[in-house]
């Protein structure tokens, strides 16, 4: 008898009854009217099938389970008859055609006893996705636009894809310079062989691996080879472990570093020997302290060097290693590790600080201008200080004392933070376009970049001395209609940003021209051919895909294949789905595309040799 059928046995003697009646005494069974408990485990709520998926469902009875049906968007799909362990499960293929792809569907269970009872369970919802559809993501995160640039810079892409990325090309001004098929997607751009004080445009065509393509930027910078020699020196600090500290096992030293032209190197130096370079950050060094005296102090120094060879040195920690079992006889490490020593602050300041022992601590003391305010026995070591009981625009200085369970105490490094409760402080900004100087036409958009320490309450526009918008929400832009102010002539325009305490910033006023006659376009627009690659062998439904661009606008795009029109496009994105199945297998083919712009410029794409193999 299983362990299911022997419960049950017993619950049956439980609820037989012995009833008196004239004739003597019988036996009555009372009747089974609970329902069963069932959950669905297994898929989720909300969760994204594909392929064959296991359904798991728990079911349970206070006798047994006679079935457990299954409900896909309210039909009937199977039944199961026994499980193991109360477990019950089906396997559902979400490819058939039954099931729409990229739609949500409902699934639900019913489980009947051996008395009929049943219980049905809430309906959930999963997604299912067999085909990837999804195009990937992603960003130029270095260089940003409006850089200037020099030297050999790192195009840095962050990309992400739902099915991985299969490649990303880079094009500089609209020519391929590089191709990644596998991260990082990095491309070393050698600026020292381009044209120096000019702006280049930068854009990526990243694929994933179901050939779904995705065209992130373009961002725009300037090449500057030419620029002054580099004099500042790279700053930061050790921050751990902090000075002072029993260390033992393996150490990781952290540091933080940072230059106006960027860090080259890290050196870490224990007892004045270099241990280690490194010059990636986050730079870190982990040091065996296994391998040093026991018991000793030792001397933890870095040098960090920039891409100009200015090297400056850290101010080096002393700490001391233990790797035997410590006798209590050392006092805590007391660090202040919020907020940061120069800080300005307001309001309630929320004081935190890291306090180590080798045994346990047993609280720490909070001193504000050398007073003691506040005691903390709890981990984390806390204490929310109001600011605003204390003298404003003033520095104070924090510190705390950490007291060990065997008496020992320390006094954590001091740091002076500025109390500021009344902001005095004016906000900034900056014109962002028109430029100084520029040739305007027709409506501009006015853009303007405005921050402040609180809050920005409004930024004011004028023109030639006169406010013509008030703007009280970001983004700060504004559309002026430059045929109402007198043509062939030079405007200045102003603009001042005032936050909620009444400061003002004022931006710089600049002068731009108005010109509202049509300009003649000789220039002729651009084009590329971004799919398929040249060379590359394709086969089935091709998407033959093109970018084009123009000062002025683009007309239409026309593809050839061989030589011949396979279609136009007057709209972006510019993009025919080519159907090689008709064509000889490893045959070549020439591909090219033809861009005319709205005045009539006409460029022709550099064409492309493919091969088609459909075996």
């Amino acid at each position: 008898m299983n362990k299911n059928k022997y419960i049950s046995a017993i619950f049956l003697l439980g609820i037989i009854a012995l009833s008196c009646t004239g004739d003597g005494y019988r036996l009555e069974t009372i009747p089974d009217t609970s329902p069963p408990s069932t959950s669905i485990i297994s898929p989720v709520t909300g969760q994204i099938l594909s392929g064959e998926t296991t359904i798991e469902v728990s079911a349970t009875d206070n006798f047994e389970i006679d079935s457990v049906t299954y409900y896909i968007n309210g039909k009937r799909f199977g039944v199961s008859e026994s499980g193991i362990n109360n477990i019950y499960s089906i396997t559902w293929n979400t490819e058939t055609s039954e099931y729409e792809e990229d739609e949500f569907h409902s699934l639900s269970v019913k489980a009947t006893d051996n008395s009929n009872n049943y219980f049905r369970t809430t309906p959930i919802l999963i997604k299912i996705d067999n085909i990837d559809n999804e195009s990937p993501v992603g960003s130029i995160i270095y260089p940003y636009t409006g850089q200037i640039v020099d030297g050999i810079v790192n195009i840095t892409l962050d990309v992400s894809d739902n099915d991985g990325i299969k490649s990303a090309s880079y094009y500089i001004n609209n020519n391929l310079r590089g191709f990644n098929t596998e991260p990082p997607f990095v491309y070393a751009w050698n600026t020292e062989v381009e044209d120096d004080d000019l702006d280049y445009s930068i854009y990526s065509i990243i694929t994933d691996n179901n050939d779904n393509a995705t065209i992130i930027g373009p961002i725009s910078v300037t090449v500057n080879n030419y620029i002054s020699a580099d004099i500042t020196f790279p700053v930061g600090a050790i921050t751990f472990p902090p000075a002072g500290s029993v260390l033992s096992g393996v150490v990781d030293i952290q540091v933080t570093a940072s230059d106006n032209r960027g860090v080259s190197d890290v050196e870490f130096y224990i007892d004045g020997t270099l241990e280690s370079t490194d010059s990636n950050e986050p730079y870190s060094y982990e040091w065996d302290t296994n391998n040093a005296s026991e018991d000793e102090e030792h001397i933890i120094a870095v040098i960090v060097s920039d891409h100009s060879d200015n090297r400056v040195s850290f101010t080096p920690i002393a700490v001391i290693v233990d790797n035997n079992d410590p006798v209590d006889g050392l006092p805590p490490v007391v660090t202040i590790t919020q907020p940061a020593g120069g800080q300005s602050v307001f309001g309630s300041v929320s004081i935190q600080v890291l306090a180590v022992d080798e045994t346990a601590m047993d609280r720490v003391e909070f001193l504000i201008d050398g007073i003691i305010e506040y005691s903390d026995d709890t981990e984390p070591f806390s204490y929310d200080w109001n600011s605003e009981s204390f003298t404003d625009d003033q520095d104070h200085i924090i510190s705390a004392t950490g007291y060990d369970v065997s008496g020992n105490s320390t006094p954590s490094q001091p740091i002076t933070v500025f109390v500021n409760n009344f902001d005095n402080e004016n906000p900034y900004g900056e014109l962002l376009t028109p430029f100084p100087g520029q040739i305007l036409s027709g409506t501009v958009t006015v853009e303007i970049l405005a921050t402040d320490n609180e809050s920005v309450d409004f930024v004011s526009i004028s023109i030639d001395g006169i406010e013509i918008s008030q703007l009280t929400s970001y983004p700060y832009t504004y559309s002026w209609d430059t045929s109402n102010y007198s043509e062939d002539e030079y405007h200045v325009i102003s603009v001042t940003v005032t936050d909620q305490s009444e400061n003002i910033y004022f931006i710089p006023p600049i002068t731009v021209f108005i010109n509202n006659d049509p300009p003649v376009d000789v220039s002729p627009p651009h084009i590329i051919i971004n799919n398929p690659l040249s060379g590359q062998v394709v086969s089935g439904i091709v998407s033959f895909t093109a970018s084009a661009q123009d000062n002025i606008g683009i007309g239409q795009v026309e593809f050839f294949v061989d030589g011949s029109s396979i279609g136009i496009l007057s709209e972006s994105p510019f993009q025919l789905d080519w159907d090689t199945t008709i064509l000889i297998n490893n045959s070549q083919h020439t591909l090219g595309a033809e861009a005319t712009d709205t005045s009539g410029n006409m460029t022709i794409a550099q064409p492309i040799l493919v091969t088609v193999n459909n075996e």
